[in-house]
């Protein structure tokens, strides 16, 4: 029987559309290092990697061999069979203090539920976010490299927040600094959004100004990459 696909479709498409716009945001998921954190011990953290990647037979070269292909380090550990040794090096790697009273300001005012999101393990979160003048209870969840089998850039860590907050994917806006990280998020059509430490609290300005946003808010005011 011919299938066919005529103006009724068509609206209904659009209205979905409408619908997805129209939807009001009610979590943030935020990255830790990079738009939470913004110092990061790299040197160290370089430093600690090469010794274990050293362990496993890599030279130092592939060091660089292992971003390029997999995108993350965390993910390469991940292909590659180490990744739970990967997690123990990053225990005690915290950044250098850094307390930003700005920030910390404008996330005691937001009004959405928030959610981290990262591919380190949940001890080295924990640090880091003590190091940045933050604590666990600022958020509603965290969701650690402890708690998925397969890191970012996979979907997983989306969609065990998803799981727990019982929210819609259009309903959740994931802020990251890296577009890798972004793209497994909106193909769950979780809206996404890709920005720096500074730039980010430039958002949450606009944000608690606002205070119920939609995502056709954000499209207007930001560049915002969904489905």
């Amino acid at each position: 029987m011919e299938q066919k696909i005529g103006k009724n479709g068509n609206k209904q498409n659009n209205k979905y559309k409408r619908d997805k716009l129209s939807s009001m945001l009610k979590i943030l998921v935020l990255d830790l290092h990079g738009i939470l954190i913004k110092k990061f011990p790299k040197a160290r953290y370089v430093r600690r990697l090469k010794k274990l990647l050293a362990s496993k037979g890599y030279n130092d070269d592939d060091y660089y061999k292992l971003k390029k292909q997999y995108g993350t380090i965390s993910f390469g550990a991940h292909k590659e069979g180490f990744r739970e040794e990967y997690l123990r090096m990053l225990d005690g790697l915290t950044p250098f203090e850094y307390v930003d009273e700005e920030l910390l300001e404008l996330l005691r005012n937001v009004r959405l539920k928030m959610y981290i999101a990262t591919d380190t393990s949940f001890s080295n979160c924990l640090d880091s976010l003590i190091a940045a003048g933050m604590y666990i209870a600022m958020f509603d969840g965290v969701i650690s490299g402890d708690d998925v089998k397969i890191p970012k850039p996979h979907s997983e860590i989306y969609k065990i927040i998803l799981k727990q907050s019982k929210v819609k994917p259009e309903e959740v806006l994931v802020i990251g600094d890296r577009l890798t990280d972004i793209i497994p998020a909106t193909e769950l059509g979780i809206n996404g959004l890709v920005c720096n430490y500074d730039i980010f609290k430039e958002v949450l300005k606009w944000m608690n100004a606002k205070g119920k946003i939609s995502v056709e808010d954000l499209k207007e005011n930001h560049s915002i990459k969904n489905k």
